[in-house]
């Protein structure tokens, strides 16, 4: 209870006062945990979290002891790792006791405060009071220090009272300074053996700045047999880079090209197997002192030629080096690169990213126009890092980028070493579950993103689209930027605002035109906008009517896991009952599609009849995939059953039933061959 007197004044500020402590009180409580690392996702927490009382690990070697008339000094050692400190504790004038624990020989001095002493303190005679094996005692003035051997332990007294202990409890640490190790993988085969054996490559990164030092053996016989760009004075150009002091090898040389590229291989890249791809990071190049963070323009490369004049061009030569590189390592698999710098050409031999962007709901916004635009110069094959690089996300940023994310064609997490730490599984359960579905949705459509791809290497049709390329005489779509159709056939809108609850959709194509929702089978009529309510488990994304599109529904861990899975035909009927679609497949990993081993089939949806057929009939590829389901939106009423034909099941009738308030129509179980062309027919 709480009792006042006072002026009306004080009274006034009183309440002042409390206005202000509450004021404080909310505003500590506001404060936003998720911007702060948890002990488990800092190092030195966790470090220091594993000191157990029971467990001490450092004793006073009395031994080393040496005494002086203001000091004493021993050596502290650790004993788990056998590191020996310095120990000392000085007596000063003001019968105050000072002790300082510090390295023999640190790797480099501590910083010790300057100016919070008025000047060193001065000294004064210290009186031994005790000495054995275990224990040294001494006093000044009126107070005493002790020090116990093992475990290590100080204690000190005014007179008779105990008033301060150092390691009372022996949860002392002291981390001494130590070489950054350098992280190696010690069995490299074995860990790539494993990854391959759960369906997994390993991507690693090679960057083109050479590290200049005597004994390496890239570096030497680079210098010997001048590969380096030069500088305008004829020098080795020296820049900075994640190395230190590098050098970069001049591609624009045939001689070097071939020769770098002959450095994949096996008995060159120890370590590397057949299942392992590459990065191409840094590849402008970067040089972190050189002018707008690259090499010099007046550096001149083979042929004469000044940087200034082939500067963009530098990313594609060192992808495709690499490409021809894996290329000559494995000659019937195909390449996996990812690159940064690119030109034209460049997508013949790597994906690419938008860089190095940050967890901002602006910067998963513009992820979208930035590879729309690339999509239509010619580069599909593009993507935004998950969750921002710079940064740390919340967990609705992070949610919603997974969801959008999934429908670029490259998808992939990823994170600087000082963000916070955002693997799916750290979170609570309502999150996993909506990154889990985010990526079931995204593998699920991995025939539709292959099959694109395929058309899109024979027609360079882009495999993303604005709604412009796909409806260029409908001015509403000009300026929309912020939606996507996949291929022609599946229409995306990014939830890329926070707090969204709902979201405004264009559906283009006409009045005659249909757009079904992929989760409830809603129809929305084209040409027209509609406010469309989200959740956080929901992204809106729909089917044109009139599409077929394959899926593999069952859920997997990995891609190559899916292979011979089964499809799920979706066939999305349009107003007049209509619906077509391909599908392309091979071995996933190999050049034998060149050799037409491979199937492209079309699907033809009319009169209640669902036809498959062959497109290329030289072509053939012995697939163990087969059809589990056709799932028909916006069905004809009244269908009892199904009957398929097909050269090697005959004539078999199959079962059927009506979903969602009759909105689909399930053929369970077809059970045909991809290979095989079929009829199946509505009854």
């Amino acid at each position: 209870m709480f009792f006042f007197s006072g002026t009306v004044a004080n009274m006034a500020n009183l309440m002042r006062f409390f206005i202000l402590l509450l004021h404080l009180i909310v505003s500590t409580i506001a404060v936003d945990k998720g911007n702060f690392k948890t002990c488990e996702q800092s190092s030195f927490c966790r470090r220091l979290r594993k000191i157990k009382p029971d467990n001490p690990k450092y004793f006073l070697d009395l031994d080393s002891l040496q005494l002086s008339d203001n000091s004493v000094e021993a050596e502290l050692v650790n004993t788990d790792d056998n590191v020996k400190l310095k120990f000392s504790l000085t007596t000063l004038a003001d019968d105050t006791f000072r002790v300082i624990i510090d390295e023999y020989k640190p790797l480099h001095a501590r910083y010790r405060v300057e100016g919070a002493l008025n000047g060193e303190p001065q000294v004064a005679k210290l009186e031994l009071l005790e000495r054995d094996r275990d224990v040294v005692s001494v006093k000044l003035g009126n107070n005493k220090a002790t020090m116990t051997s093992d475990p290590f332990k100080v204690e000190f007294y005014q007179g008779d009272t105990l008033v301060a202990v150092v390691n009372s409890r022996n949860l002392f640490e002291f981390e001494h300074l130590r070489v950054k190790p350098v992280i190696k993988f010690k069995h490299p085969l074995e860990m790539q053996q494993n990854l391959t054996a759960t369906g997994r490559k390993l991507i690693v990164i090679i960057d083109p700045h050479i590290k200049r030092e005597g004994g390496y053996f890239l570096h030497e016989e680079a210098l010997s047999n001048d590969y380096y760009i030069k500088t305008k004075d004829g020098n080795v150009y020296e820049g900075w880079c994640w190395p230190g002091a590098s050098s970069y090898l001049d591609l624009f040389n045939p001689a070097v090209t071939e020769y770098y590229s002959k450095l994949y291989a096996h008995d060159k890249f120890i370590g590397s197997t057949d299942t392992m791809y590459i990065w191409n990071d840094m590849n402008e190049p970067s040089v972190f002192n050189g002018p707008e963070v690259t090499m010099p323009k007046d550096c001149v490369h083979y042929g004469g030629w000044e940087h200034r004049h082939v500067h963009n061009i530098h990313g594609y030569y060192y992808t495709k080096t690499t490409f021809d590189g894996l290329l000559q390592r494995t000659p019937n698999t195909r390449p996996f690169i990812l690159t940064r710098s690119f030109f034209s050409g460049s997508q013949r031999h790597a994906a690419v990213w938008t860089g190095d962007n940050a967890a901002d709901w602006s910067h998963l916004a513009i992820s979208f126009p930035m590879c729309l635009s690339m999509a239509v110069s010619g580069f599909s094959f593009c993507g935004a890092d998950i969750g921002g690089f710079f940064h740390s996300p919340d967990t609705e940023l992070l949610q919603r980028w997974y969801q959008a994310g999934a429908w670029l064609p490259f998808y992939r997490a990823h994170a600087h070493l000082d963000t916070k730490r955002r693997e799916p599984y750290l979170f609570d359960q309502d999150v996993q579950t909506r990154i889990r579905n985010a990526l079931r949705l995204r593998y699920a459509h991995l025939p539709v993103w292959y099959t694109l791809f395929w058309e899109h290497s024979k027609t360079a049709e882009p495999v993303i689209r604005p709604l412009i390329y796909q409806y260029p005489s409908d001015s509403n779509v000009l300026d929309i930027d912020y939606q996507l159709l996949v291929g022609s056939s599946i229409l995306v809108r990014p939830v890329v605002e926070s707090r969204a609850s709902t979201v405004n959709v264009y559906f283009p194509g006409g009045a005659q035109q249909i757009w079904y929702d992929i989760e409830d089978w809603r129809p929305y009529i084209g040409s027209r906008s509609v406010s469309v309510p989200v959740t956080m488990d929901k992204v809106p994304a729909y089917y044109r009517g009139g599409s077929i599109i394959p899926r593999k529904d069952r859920p997997r861990r990995a891609a190559s896991l899916m292979l011979d899975d089964p499809y799920t035909l979706y066939v999305v009927l349009d107003a007049e009952n209509s619906a077509s679609g391909t599908l392309y497949t091979d071995d996933g990993y190999t050049y034998g599609y060149k050799n037409k081993d491979y199937l492209y089939i079309q699907f033809k949806f009319k009169d209640n009849t669902l036809t498959s057929s062959i497109i290329d009939k030289d072509a053939q590829y012995p697939t163990r995939e087969w059809l589990e389901r056709v799932v028909i939106v916006n069905p004809p009423k009244g269908i009892k059953h199904a009957e398929i034909k097909s050269k090697g099941l005959g004539t078999l009738q199959l079962q059927t039933s009506y979903t969602g308030e009759e909105r689909s129509l399930v053929v369970r179980k077809p059970g045909v061959s991809m290979q095989e062309e079929f009829i199946i027919t509505l009854l």
